[in-house]
């Protein structure tokens, strides 16, 4: 079951990173946007790690 919340993770977080991403690439122009990639890298990891974590809690708080 673990397995299965962290590849739904993994997919959820890329889909939103990269939604972010294409927003970011249609809205941020200039030294701006070179920040903005740089964070995007970290963004998808953290995304994750929040994603799976919420998730496992909610499924603790069920089993109660």
């Amino acid at each position: 079951m673990t397995g299965q919340i962290r590849m739904q993770s993994f997919v959820w977080s890329l889909w939103f990173t990269a939604i972010i991403l294409a927003l970011g690439i249609l809205f941020i122009m200039g030294l701006d946007f070179l920040t903005f990639t740089c964070a995007a890298i970290y963004l998808y990891f953290l995304v994750y790690i929040l994603k799976f974590n919420l998730t496992m809690k909610a499924i603790r708080r069920e089993g109660k």
